[in-house]
């Protein structure tokens, strides 16, 4: 994979940098660099996304690492997520996947999080089909934990209550 010759600095929000040896003109926009495009993978994920990386009633919620993992969850979803690259990479909008825990790598949903305001923009399946009540309980649960700052004990499981309202949106 090539990526830009322009001078540019250490970016230390990437955690494959060193990898490709050039100094990099993607701060801020990672999603865009065409070496981490080609070879983000899972542990080389943008720190600063990880923090809301959730697990709770058989399902997960990650955040999108790459431009090809937005792109293929497109493809398996049938829907218009590969867009919102530029917008995840400049921090405009994040995007997060939603897994069956016994099916990590299965396309399931997609949820795209305004972290200015932490609200929930849209959370999409198939064919952009609206959320079932499993993934809805979860994504209320999972937004509780996020508004309360993200706690983690000390095996870095989230802390969160149990006892939480589904949102009517």
């Amino acid at each position: 994979a090539e990526r830009s010759m322009t001078i540019g600095k250490t970016n230390a929000r990437c955690p494959i940098q060193a990898e490709c040896e050039k100094k990099c003109t993607y701060v801020g926009r990672e999603l865009e660099c065409p070496y981490y495009y080609n070879n983000a993978r899972p542990g080389a994920e943008i720190d600063d996304q990880e923090k809301y990386a959730f697990a709770a009633d058989g399902l997960l919620i990650l955040p999108a690492a790459s431009q090809q993992e937005l792109t293929d969850e497109g493809n398996a979803l049938r829907h218009c997520v590969s867009t919102y690259g530029k917008k995840h990479a400049n921090g405009k909008t994040a995007i997060f996947f939603i897994r069956r825990k016994n099916m990590p790598r299965k396309s399931f949903y997609t949820l795209e999080l305004d972290e200015r305001k932490l609200t929930v923009q849209q959370n999409r399946g198939l064919r952009n089909c609206p959320r079932t009540p499993e993934v809805r309980a979860c994504e209320d649960l999972w937004l509780s934990w996020v508004r309360a700052g993200a706690p983690r004990d000390s095996a870095g499981k989230p802390i969160c209550r149990k006892a939480v309202q589904p949102s009517t949106a």
